[in-house]
C-alpha cells in the first residue's frame, strides 16, 4: 500500500514528471455492482473529475488513502453517486484548492483532508452528521468553514493547526467536540452561531472549545420591535432570519444589514418584516432568488444592488416605495413586475440589469426616474402605462436591444439622454403633450428610421438626434424656434428635412456630417449660420441663404464637396474662416443684382466662391422699360422683383414669366409694374401670397392658374378686368376682394377654386361670365360704388330734412288753425272795400305779409306769375321754398 512506502517514496514522487489527470489514472474495484475508487496515479496533475459510472456500474465510494499524496491535483469533482469517503482519502494533496463533494455523504472520516495546505474553503454537505479525528488537520489556508445543522460530533484534532481559520459557522446546535478539535486555529477565531442555537454554545462572547461565540446576526430592539442590523460576511449557504428574537417580532432589515454577504445562497425573511433598509442586501452576489414577504411596504435605496446572481424576485403588491438603485446591477434578473400601488420608479432602480428581458410597469406609476432602466441592454420592449407623465434623464439609455417602446399621451416630459444609444429602436412617436425634446434624448439611436414630432414641441435640445445614422427624413413642427448645437450631427442617412419658418437660429454643427443630405431650406427668419453647421454635407448640391442671414461662422460649409451653387438673396454676410473651404471646384455664389456690390464684381472671388449674378430673372428692355420674360424654375423661397434693372423701370411681367416656379413661396411685385401677362404665374404651386400693386392695370388670362397653395391675394385698384381663367384652380384660396373699377369677370376666372367661400364684388361689375365661378362654393357679396353710396346717403338726409320740414309746417298750420278763427283772420284786415277802377272794372287791391311762426310778419310780393284764374276764381300760387306758412292780407 502507498502509505507504507514512507518518506522515500515521497521524494521519488517529487522527482517524477507530472501529467494531466484523467480517468485512466484511477484504480478501482467492483463489488456487488458498485465501484470503489481505490487509487490514483500520483503523477496525475491539474483537474480531475471522477466519473459517476465505470464499466456501467455506479461509483459509490472513495477508499482509504485513494488520493493520498496526489500532490499535483488542483481540483477534484466527486460524483453525486458517492456516499462514502474513507480515511486519509485526500491526505496531503498539497496543491488541492477546491473539491466538490456530493450531497449524499453522511460522514467525513479520520484525516480525510489532513495537510491539504492549499485548500482555502470547502462546503461540507448538509447530510454529514459527524466529522472524524484529524479530518482537516493542518489545512493551514482554510479561512472559514460551515458546519451543517445535522452535525452532532466533531472528532479529536479535527481542525487542529488550521492557522488561517478565523470563523467557523454552526448552523445547528452545539455538537459534541473531541479534544483539541480547534487547537492552533487563528487567534480570536469565532464560532458564529444562529440565534436559535446561541444558548447551546453558552452565550455571546463566551469561550467554547477555544472559540469565541458570536451570533451570525446582530440586532437592536426598539419599542418591542427588532431590527436586524448586521450579518457576519463569512456567512455561507442558507440563512433563516427568525421571526422573533428575545420574544420580540423582527419587523425591519436595517441599512447595510447583509451587505457583501456574497457567500449566502439563500435568505429567508420572516413574514413579520415590513421594511427593508438601504443597501440591506447589496452585493449578495450568491443569492439566486429571494422572497419578499407580503407585509413589506418599502424597499430602501440600493436594497438589492449588485445581487448579480439574482434571477427572479417578486415584489409584493403592498410595496408603495422602492428606493433609488434598489435593483441596480442585478445583472442576472430576467423579469420584473412593478406593483400597481407604486407611484414612482426612482433613479437607477433597475440600472444595468443586463439580463432583464421583461418589464411590467404598474398602472399607478406616474414617473420613471433618471437612469431607471439604464443599460438594460437585453430589454426588447417596454409598454409605459397611461398614468406616467414624466420620463427622467437616461431612463432607457443604452437599452441597445430595445426595438419598440410605447409612450402614452399622458407623458409631458422626456428627459435628457432618455433614449440615447437605444441602437435597435426603429421608430418612436412622441406624445402630443410633450413641449420639449431634451438634450441628447435620442442620441446614438442608430436604427431609428422615423420619428413623429408633435405640433406641441417648441424646443429641441442639443444633440437630440446626434448619430441617428438611419434617420432618413424629419419634419420639425411650426412652433420650434431654434435648432440647437449638434442636433442632427452625423445623421448620415438624412436626405431631407423640413424646417419651419418659425426657426430663427441654427446651432453649431447642427447638420455636421449629414453626408446624404440633398436638400434643405433655411427659413427666412434665420440670422446666422453657426460654426461647422453644414461641415461634411458632401451630397448637398445647392443651398439658398435668405436675406435675413447676416453672418456665417467658421467652417460652416467646410468639406461640402458636392456644393456647387450657393444662392444669396440678400447682401453679403460676415463670413468666418474656412467657411467654404475644401468644397466643390468652381463653386459659385449667386447673388442678386441689388446685392452684387456688397460681394464684389461679377466673376470675382468671394471667400473662395466665384461670384455670378443670380440667373433667376431674364428680361428685355424696350423703349426704356423692362419686361420680365423668364424666371429660373430653380428659384425658391421668397423673390423680390426689383423696381429697376440697369437703371430702367420694370413695368411688365411677361407671358409665362414665372410659370412652373414651383419652389417660390412669395413674390413681391414692385409698384412700377403696370401689366401682368398671360399665365405669368401659372403653376407656382408653392406660392402662398402675392400683392398686386395699384399700378397694375391689366392681368392676363390664366395668370394665376393652378397656384394651388395661394391663400391670400390683394388686387390693386388699377385693374378693370379679371380675364378668363385668371385664378382657375387656386384650390386653397378662401376669399377674395375684387377692387372698385373692375367691370368684367371672364370665363372660368375662378373655376375649381374649391376653398373659395367668400367673394366681395363691387357694383361696378357689369359683366360676369356664366361659368366664372364654376365648381367654386363662394358666396358673393356686392359692394356698392362709394360715390353712389355717398349720393344716396345725401338724398336720404335731404329726404329726412324735407319730411321734418313738412312736419313742422303741418304743426304750424294746426297751431294757426287752433289760434285763429276765420272771423279773426278777416278782422286782421281793416278794409274790406272793393271799388271800380277807371276802366269800370271791379278792382281789389290786396297786400300780403307772411310769417313762418305767426308772430313776425314781413311783406310778401306777389308777382304776375303767381296769379291765375281757374274756373272763374282768382288763384294766388306761392312757391314752396318761401318758408312762410302764415299769410295776412289787406284789401286796399
Amino acid at each position: 500500500m502507498r502509505h507504507l512506502t514512507g518518506i522515500l517514496v515521497l521524494f521519488l514522487i517529487v522527482a517524477l514528471p507530472l501529467h494531466a489527470a484523467d480517468v485512466s489514472d484511477l484504480t478501482y474495484s467492483t463489488i456487488n455492482g458498485e465501484v470503489a475508487i481505490t487509487d490514483c496515479d500520483t503523477e496525475a496533475s491539474g483537474a480531475l473529475t471522477i466519473p459517476a459510472t465505470i464499466a456501467g456500474n455506479p461509483v459509490t465510494s472513495i477508499a482509504d488513502y485513494a488520493f493520498s499524496q496526489c500532490t499535483g491535483l488542483i481540483s477534484i469533482t466527486i460524483p453525486e453517486s458517492v456516499t462514502g469517503v474513507g480515511k486519509f482519502a485526500f491526505f496531503r494533496c498539497i496543491s488541492l484548492t477546491s473539491i466538490a463533494m456530493p450531497g449524499g455523504l453522511s460522514s467525513l472520516g479520520d484525516s480525510v483532508f489532513a495537510s491539504c495546505s492549499s485548500l482555502p474553503s470547502l462546503t461540507i454537505p448538509d447530510g454529514v452528521t459527524s466529522i472524524g479525528n484529524f479530518t482537516f488537520y493542518n489545512c493551514s489556508t482554510l479561512a472559514s468553514v460551515t458546519i451543517p445543522d445535522g452535525v452532532t460530533s466533531i472528532g479529536n484534532n479535527a481542525f487542529q493547526e488550521c492557522t488561517g481559520l478565523t470563523n467557523i459557522i454552526f448552523r445547528g446546535y452545539a455538537p459534541d467536540v473531541g479534544s483539541e478539535a480547534f487547537s492552533g486555529v487563528a487567534d480570536g477565531a469565532s464560532a458564529l452561531v444562529t440565534i436559535e442555537a446561541l444558548s447551546s454554545f453558552g452565550g455571546i462572547g463566551e469561550d467554547w472549545n477555544g472559540l469565541t461565540v458570536d451570533p451570525l446576526l446582530t440586532w437592536t430592539t426598539t419599542n418591542g420591535k427588532v431590527t436586524v442590523i448586521d450579518c457576519n460576511t463569512t456567512a455561507t449557504g442558507e440563512l433563516v432570519i427568525p421571526d422573533t428574537i428575545g420574544g420580540n417580532p423582527v419587523t425591519r432589515i436595517g441599512n447595510y444589514a447583509f451587505q457583501n454577504c456574497n457567500r449566502l445562497t439563500s435568505i429567508t425573511i420572516p413574514d413579520s418584516v415590513t421594511s427593508i433598509g438601504d443597501h440591506a442586501f447589496s452585493f449578495c452576489s450568491g443569492l439566486p432568488t429571494i422572497l419578499i414577504p407580503d407585509g413589506v411596504t418599502s424597499l430602501g435605496n440600493e436594497a438589492f444592488r449588485s445581487c448579480t446572481g439574482l434571477t427572479s424576485i417578486t415584489i409584493p403588491d403592498g410595496v408603495t416605495s422602492i428606493g433609488s438603485g434598489a435593483f441596480g446591477g442585478c445583472s442576472g434578473l430576467t423579469s420584473i413586475r412593478i406593483p400597481d400601488n407604486l407611484i414612482s420608479i426612482q433613479d437607477s432602480t433597475f440600472a444595468s440589469c443586463y439580463g432583464l428581458t421583461s418589464v411590467t410597469i404598474g398602472i399607478g406609476v406616474t414617473s420613471i426616474g433618471a437612469d431607471a432602466f439604464y443599460n438594460c441592454y437585453n430589454l426588447p420592449s417596454v409598454t409605459i402605462p397611461d398614468s406616467v407623465t414624466t420620463i427622467g434623464q437616461y431612463a432607457f439609455s443604452t437599452c441597445r436591444n430595445m426595438t419598440s417602446i410605447t409612450i402614452p399621451d399622458s407623458v409631458t416630459t422626456i428627459g435628457k439622454f432618455a433614449f440615447s444609444t437605444c441602437s435597435s429602436l426603429t421608430s418612436i412617436a412622441i406624445p402630443d403633450r410633450v413641449t420639449t425634446i431634451q438634450e441628447s434624448a435620442f442620441y446614438n439611436c442608430t436604427s431609428l428610421t422615423s420619428i413623429t414630432i408633435p405640433a406641441s414641441v417648441t424646443s429641441i435640445g442639443n444633440q437630440a438626434f446626434r448619430y441617428c445614422t438611419s434617420l432618413t427624413s424629419l419634419t420639425i413642427p411650426d412652433g420650434v424656434t431654434s435648432i440647437r448645437d449638434s442636433t442632427f450631427y452625423a445623421c448620415i442617412s438624412l436626405t431631407g428635412i423640413t424646417i419651419p419658418d418659425s426657426v430663427t437660429s441654427i446651432g453649431n454643427q447642427a447638420f455636421r456630417y449629414c453626408t446624404s443630405l440633398t436638400s434643405l431650406t433655411i427659413p427666412d427668419g434665420v440670422t446666422s449660420i453657426r460654426d461647422s453647421t453644414f461641415d461634411g454635407c458632401r451630397s448637398l448640391p445647392s443651398i439658398t441663404i435668405p436675406d435675413s442671414v447676416t453672418s456665417i461662422g467658421p467652417e460652416a460649409f467646410y468639406d461640402c464637396t458636392g456644393l456647387t451653387s450657393i444662392t444669396f438673396l440678400g447682401p453679403a454676410p460676415a463670413v468666418g474662416s474656412a467657411a467654404f473651404a475644401s468644397g466643390a471646384e468652381e463653386a459659385k455664389a449667386f447673388v442678386t443684382l441689388e446685392a452684387l456690390g456688397s460681394f464684389g464684381e461679377n466673376g470675382g472671388d468671394w471667400n473662395g466662391l466665384t461670384l455670378e449674378l443670380l440667373p433667376i430673372l431674364t428680361w428685355t428692355i424696350t423703349d426704356g422699360e423692362v419686361t420680365i420674360t423668364d424666371c429660373s424654375t430653380a428659384a425658391e423661397g421668397q423673390l423680390v422683383i426689383p423696381d429697376t434693372i440697369e437703371g430702367k423701370p420694370v413695368t411688365r411681367i411677361g407671358d409665362s414669366a414665372f410659370r412652373d416656379c414651383v419652389e417660390l413661396t412669395n413674390i413681391t411685385v414692385p409698384g412700377s409694374v403696370t401689366s401682368i401677362g398671360i399665365a405669368a404665374f401659372r403653376g407656382c404651386s408653392s406660392m402662398t401670397s402675392i400683392n398686386i400693386p395699384d399700378s397694375v392695370i391689366s392681368i392676363g388670362g390664366a395668370a394665376f392658374f393652378s397656384c394651388s397653395s395661394l391663400t391670400s391675394i390683394t388686387i390693386g385698384k388699377g385693374v378693370t378686368t379679371i380675364e378668363n381663367g385668371t385664378f382657375r384652380g387656386c384650390t386653397s384660396l378662401p376669399s377674395i376682394t375684387i377692387p372698385d373699377g373692375v367691370t368684367r369677370i371672364g370665363a372660368l376666372a375662378f373655376y375649381n377654386c374649391t376653398s373659395l367661400t367668400s367673394i366681395t364684388m363691387p357694383s361696378s361689375v357689369t359683366s360676369i361670365a356664366s361659368d366664372a365661378f364654376k365648381d367654386s362654393p363662394a358666396a358673393i357679396t356686392v359692394r356698392e360704388d362709394p360715390e353712389i353710396a355717398r349720393l344716396e346717403a345725401q338724398l336720404a338726409q335731404m329726404t329726412t330734412e324735407r319730411d321734418a320740414a313738412f312736419a313742422d309746417r303741418n304743426a304750424a298750420i294746426e297751431e294757426r288753425d287752433s289760434r285763429f278763427t276765420e272771423d279773426q283772420i278777416r278782422a286782421l284786415s281793416p278794409d274790406y272795400t272793393m271799388g271800380l277802377n277807371e276802366a269800370g272794372n271791379v278792382e281789389v287791391k290786396i297786400s300780403f305779409i307772411a310769417s313762418s311762426d305767426a308772430t313776425n310778419f314781413a311783406p310778401f310780393a306777389v308777382t304776375a306769375n303767381s296769379l291765375s284764374v281757374v274756373d272763374g276764381k282768382v288763384c294766388i300760387e306761392l312757391p314752396p321754398d318761401q318758408g312762410a306758412f302764415f299769410y295776412r292780407f289787406r284789401i286796399e
